[in-house]
């Protein structure tokens, strides 16, 4: 249905304009304003002015604090290779705002892009209150906007990455086919609540009534949240882990392959292009979900599995760059993921000297982040992205200096990577992490710098 009160052709935006459209909202509302329940009603009113369009997809919806894009990304990858025209809607992006937005793997066009925020603007304007700029944000009108474009592609099913938490993120107005909880720790504490029991509680309010909800392995206070929310809306849980096991077979910097052992299948030797082994529970949770839908009349075969699992691409996760000597990009940012990351390097590269590059969020636990990563280094690189959330290098620097590894401040990204080059032998590793905001600026220039 196409939205109530729309444009004259000629009001259509161009892309640019479009997206300046849609980044006048950063900034007008803080997080801890939005994220609440009066805000998801009246973007639930918006959308109605829409036409309602994510009443009517077949969705996926994804949340977590770790792993959550990567499994949403082989999810949709699977779902493409079973013949399925497939949405993917993802945040944040690397280099293009047209990354969040993807059918079977191909970004929203630059054309389609500003024809629909032409679209939303014109219904905004209408029905919102710009005086007081306090209708919509930009994520909501960035979901509003996948909505439509998935509804007028058709496709068969639209995988949802949660924006923030979950029980009120604007992602969770779909009833989805099934419910899925990647690792949950701590993040956003002062928006989530300052603790793993109040952080799964948001999370798990994308359980829906009598739907079925999917859990990657989880901590122990995380897992019984997980399941009294389940109890309560009467849903079914299923748990990697225990109906959904696997058995890795390698984990190396050349190859990532397990075994899948689930309801349905027995999958041995299933290769995967993501590096880590944390990128194997994430292989198996997206799994598990395929044979859940399998169960509601997913038509797919080992094949097809097999080759949905090989073809994945998810950029800025341990991504290799450069080989000799190493360049990985990786955009862990909180104390969980930089653990995880500190792990799956030392396990897996072999290098002489590593040389950390390390961009973080101020709204982050900085310290934690540091004492994860700078341990590893011979030296540390502070520096920002530029973005208006970047922490101060001099702070992190500071943080860094409590570790007494060596540290730098270089204020700029590109400098930053110019020095580490400068510094980093044939046997090194110059690892290049700490935002998804960094990893994106690193990659818009990277190129150039070849």
């Amino acid at each position: 249905m196409p939205p109530r009160g729309g444009m004259d052709e000629g009001s259509v935006m161009t892309f640019r304009e479009a997206e300046a459209y849609l980044y006048s909202f950063i900034g007008q509302r803080k997080l801890t304003d939005v994220y609440n329940t009066a805000g998801l009603l009246e973007f639930m009113k918006f959308l109605d002015h829409l036409g309602n369009p994510h009443q009517q997809l077949r969705s996926i919806l994804v949340a977590g604090t770790k792993g959550k894009g990567s499994t949403a990304a082989m999810l949709a990858s699977m779902l493409h290779a079973a013949g399925l025209k497939v949405g993917l809607y993802t945040s944040p992006h690397l280099c293009s705002i047209r990354e969040r937005i993807q059918v079977n793997g191909r970004h929203i066009e630059e054309a389609d892009f500003a024809r629909l925020v032409s679209q939303l603007r014109a219904v905004y304007d209408a029905h919102g209150r710009p005086e007081v700029k306090r209708f919509r944000t930009f994520f909501e009108l960035l979901t509003a906007l996948a909505f439509l474009h998935f509804v007028q592609e058709r496709v068969d099913l639209a995988v949802l990455e949660v924006g923030l938490g979950g029980r009120l993120d604007a992602t969770n107005v779909v009833v989805p086919a099934v419910s899925i909880l990647t690792s949950i720790s701590l993040d956003h504490v002062e928006i989530l609540g300052e603790n793993l029991t109040l952080i799964a509680r948001e999370k798990a309010g994308i359980i829906k009534n009598q739907g079925i909800a999917l859990s990657a392995p989880q901590v122990p206070e995380v897992d019984l949240v997980l399941q009294e929310m389940a109890a309560l809306q009467e849903a079914r849980l299923y748990r990697v882990g225990q109906e959904f096991t696997w058995r890795e077979e390698a984990c190396s910097v050349e190859s990532t392959r397990f075994t899948f052992v689930g309801r349905r299948h027995r999958l041995q030797h299933l290769a995967i292009p993501l590096l880590g082994r944390h990128q194997i529970v994430n292989a198996v949770t997206a799994l598990a979900a395929v044979e859940l839908l399998e169960e509601q009349g997913l038509a797919i075969t080992p094949a097809q599995i097999r080759q949905g699992l090989a073809q994945v691409r998810w950029e800025g996760r341990l991504e290799i760059v450069r080989r000799a000597p190493w360049v990985v990009l990786d955009g862990a940012h909180n104390q969980d993921s930089a653990e995880k990351l500190a792990s799956a390097v030392q396990e897996i590269f072999p290098y002489s000297r590593l040389i950390l590059i390390l961009g973080v969020s101020a709204n982050k636990n900085i310290q934690a982040i540091v004492q994860a990563l700078a341990p590893l280094a011979d030296l540390v690189i502070t520096t920002r992205a530029e973005v208006y959330r970047a922490a101060d290098p001099a702070l992190i620097a500071r943080y860094v200096s409590e570790t007494s590894t060596p540290v730098r401040v270089i204020p700029t990204a590109r400098e930053a990577v110019e020095e580490g080059l400068a510094l980093t032998r044939q046997a090194d590793m110059l690892l290049i992490t700490g935002s998804l905001y960094l990893i994106g600026e690193v990659k818009g220039f990277w190129e150039s710098m070849e």
